[in-house]
């Protein structure tokens, strides 16, 4: 099993975190599912025309489908009553191709069930057609940042009287097992910066106070610009139980599936956000309840 624990800085406080979330994964099922650009236009009270039009039949399931999303009180993971959801990923056409060589077509099914208790949350991830061989659990925490000048990245993480030492509640055996992995949402070391969801040319004038562009560099991580900061704090534990290609698959899930996905999604939210800074929680569930009708019609 390979543990790694990802820190994502954000100029945004949790509360706004929240939404702005809720709001992107909305928008990305929908645009991902239909292979949109970057640059999809944005999800209001009524969906775009476009997201409203069936797609046409493909040859095999492709995308996300929505299968629950519900209030829960009682939970396997200790957590106050929150949002429980379930959705099904049809992913054979992004594996890469050392893993599609061993696998048969249908193979890359997952299914999600996450639990979100904001400002926790516990998703899991399993497959039908590895059964116990693949478990991949992301246990995530949503804080404040810590003062201005007290770095989030580096030696001082690895002391417990830090703010981010162990944020999820790691065992022992576990805090000796993580690797952790500072992830810069301005910077192109990891993902490359496209249009429509670069942070380094991204400016919103309607939040309060307003925000962007985020200078390169990332001095603003650690407060020197000011303003709301916030950290999203991602555990992941992937097990790929092969013989063979174990290290080689968990190492892409956590390099490709994961921190790549941490990166490019959390650009998102701060790109977006003029779509998203003046909705309600009331509004996010209605569009997502819009998302799971288009999905499943599509």
């Amino acid at each position: 099993m390979l543990l790694c624990e990802y820190r994502i800085v954000l100029p945004v406080s949790v509360d706004e975190y929240k939404r702005g979330m809720l709001y992107m994964i909305a928008k990305s099922s929908v645009s991902d599912s239909e292979a949109a650009p970057p640059e999809a236009a944005p999800i209001r009270s009524k969906l775009l025309p476009r997201l409203a039009t069936k797609t046409a039949a493909a040859p095999a399931p492709s995308g996300v489908v929505f299968v629950k999303n519900e209030p829960f009180t009682d939970n396997p993971h200790g957590l106050p009553p929150g949002q429980y959801t379930e959705k099904t990923y049809y992913l054979d056409a992004h594996l890469p191709a050392f893993l599609s060589a061993l696998l048969p077509t249908g193979a890359g099914v997952l299914h999600e069930t996450a639990w979100n208790s904001f400002p926790n949350c516990v998703t899991s991830y399993a497959s039908p057609y590895m059964g116990d061989k693949f478990s991949l659990v992301l246990r995530s925490a949503y804080v404040d940042a810590p003062p201005a000048g007290v770095p989030v990245d580096g030696p001082p993480t690895e002391a417990p009287s830090h703010p981010l030492y162990n944020t999820v509640g790691l065992t022992a055996e576990e805090l000796a097992a993580r690797s952790t992995v500072d992830l810069d949402v301005s910077s192109k070391a990891f993902v490359s910066l496209v249009a429509g969801e670069d942070p380094t040319a991204w400016t919103c004038a309607a939040a309060c106070p307003p925000r962007g562009p985020l200078p390169p560099g990332g001095a603003w991580r650690n407060g020197g610009g000011g303003g709301p900061r916030m950290v999203a704090v991602k555990v992941a534990a992937v097990h790929f139980g092969q013989r063979g290609v174990q290290g080689r698959v968990e190492a892409w899930a956590q390099r490709y599936g994961l921190r790549n996905a941490f990166v490019r999604y959390n650009r998102r939210i701060l790109c977006w956000m003029d779509e998203w800074i003046g909705l309600t929680m009331e509004d996010i569930r209605r569009l997502e309840g819009e998302v799971k009708r288009k999905l499943e019609s599509s």
